[in-house]
């Protein structure tokens, strides 16, 4: 968790079948299952998803019984349960001038030209786990 925080990550999750308890008096509250399901994945859709995900587990849990190394928790479980904490209240804001920001979006969209930029300073936050 120290390493997690000290490298600016906002949460940290994990999952477990009978460790609730003791979880939670570490400071980790239930939350809903992570996925690999995201806005770039909308595109193939949720059951697409899960069946790459189903795909994912079933090929860890085959390398695990290939290296006979037995139980794991290496790969959630269906009755596992997802927990997660917040690590830090938000990240550090990176300094940017306007001249370095307007380069940037010429840069990125190299037919805009006629544009009125602003600046706000949002904290944004990283997160560990597959999300």
């Amino acid at each position: 968790e120290l390493e997690a925080a000290e490298r600016g990550f906002g949460y940290l999750y994990l999952w477990t079948h009978d460790q609730c308890g003791f979880y939670a008096a570490c400071g980790y509250h239930e939350c809903e299952r992570v996925t690999l399901f995201s806005p770039a994945l909308a595109l193939v859709g949720s059951e697409a998803v899960k069946k790459l995900e189903q795909v994912i587990a079933a090929k860890a849990k085959a390398a695990l019984v290939a290296s006979q190394a037995g139980p794991s928790e290496a790969v959630a479980r269906e009755d596992s349960v997802w927990m997660r904490k917040r690590l830090l209240e938000q990240g550090a804001a990176v300094p940017m001038t306007m001249q370095h920001l307007e380069q940037a979006c010429f840069t990125a969209l190299p037919g805009l030209r006629h544009v009125q930029l602003s600046v706000l300073q949002i904290a944004w936050e990283r997160q560990i786990g597959p999300c």
